[in-house]
């Protein structure tokens, strides 16, 4: 799990006080990025027009419900 930690940084601010910051560029080097286009704002709204029937879904505790294997843990 060495390669998943990133160094902690002094960075200099403009009125010379000191940031801490977290340099995460050998991070990056090793993620996998996956991109996916994002939806025309127009496609779902049109279909929300002919829907019969609209729901909602309050996801505010779903974070803390989402379940990840064993071996993915040390990396949260």
């Amino acid at each position: 799990m060495e390669s998943l930690k990133s160094p902690i940084v002094v960075v200099p601010k403009p009125d010379s006080s000191l940031h801490l910051c977290n340099d995460f560029q050998r991070l990056n080097q090793i993620l996998e990025f996956d991109s996916y286009p994002l939806p025309q704002v127009d496609d779902p709204v049109e279909r929300l027009g002919k829907a019969g029937f609209v729901s909602t879904l309050d996801l505010t505790k779903g974070y803390w419900q989402a379940f990840i294997c064993r071996g993915s843990t040390v990396a949260t």
